[in-house]
């Protein structure tokens, strides 16, 4: 999807890495922390934010010609749909 977005192969790699780093929430864990409550609500706040931020900020025109379109435009194809 962030390939496919953005163009570039940078953001993938990246994300992938910290998400190798990071890990997957324990959500098991979580349920039995004596702190439960904030520790459940910052899990959703991150779940909520992702959701809400994944499309504006992969927003194509924020990271330049995707290099897909230049290839397209030197073809002489100005009807990509991707490149509009």
């Amino acid at each position: 999807f962030l390939f496919i977005r953005t163009g570039h192969l940078i953001g993938p790699v990246l994300c992938h890495s910290f998400c190798n780093y990071m890990g997957f929430p324990a959500v098991c864990a979580a349920l039995e922390h004596p702190q439960r409550r904030p520790l459940l609500a910052g899990y959703a706040l991150g779940v909520g934010l992702f959701l809400l931020l994944l499309q504006p900020l992969t927003d194509p025109k924020l990271y330049g010609s995707l290099p897909l379109c230049v290839l397209l435009e030197r073809a002489g194809d100005s009807e990509a749909p991707l490149c509009s």
